[in-house]
């Protein structure tokens, strides 16, 4: 029940934000009882604009949002999960961003790497690049600065 408390802080957290950064975005807030999640979903055309591709706009937001659910009074660990719904254009993104650095990888005959990212991203990235003859991946690193390594073979 404090979870359905601490979603209603975040809500309206992220509502004065929205009215003062540059872009159109607006956020969904749920929360996952079960798995003491507040899940923060980013939506508009400037969705991929407000969120970064190396997750320093998500840290700190994760880290922003925290404070308020702390500051509300949570004892317990809630944990913000922020979530793209501009997920097309990112995924677009990323295997563009696959093909070129593959291309690089087999031209160059060296690692290439990726900048840190989600374990959904990690996992569009090994599957664009598993349909990249000449190259495969791998992710190093640990949590939220793990990255993907993509290797000529």
């Amino acid at each position: 029940m404090m979870l359905k408390k601490h979603e209603e802080k975040v809500k309206s957290f992220l509502s004065e934000l929205a009215e003062h950064i540059p872009q159109e975005v607006a956020f969904n807030v749920s929360s996952r009882e079960e798995e003491n999640k507040i899940i923060i979903e980013v939506e508009g055309e400037d969705a991929n604009d407000f969120v970064d591709e190396k997750a320093f706009v998500q840290e700190a937001l994760q880290h922003l949002i925290w404070k308020v659910v702390r500051k509300d009074g949570a004892e317990e660990e809630i944990i913000p999960h922020i979530v793209v719904q501009n997920t097309q254009a990112r995924k677009k993104f990323l295997e563009d961003l696959v093909k070129e650095m593959s291309e690089k990888a087999i031209q160059t005959k060296e690692e290439v790497g990726l900048p840190p990212l989600n374990s959904f991203e990690r996992r569009i990235v090994h599957m664009a690049v598993s349909e990249h003859p000449g190259v495969t991946s791998k992710s190093v690193g640990e949590g939220s600065f793990k990255k993907i390594l993509i290797i000529p073979t």
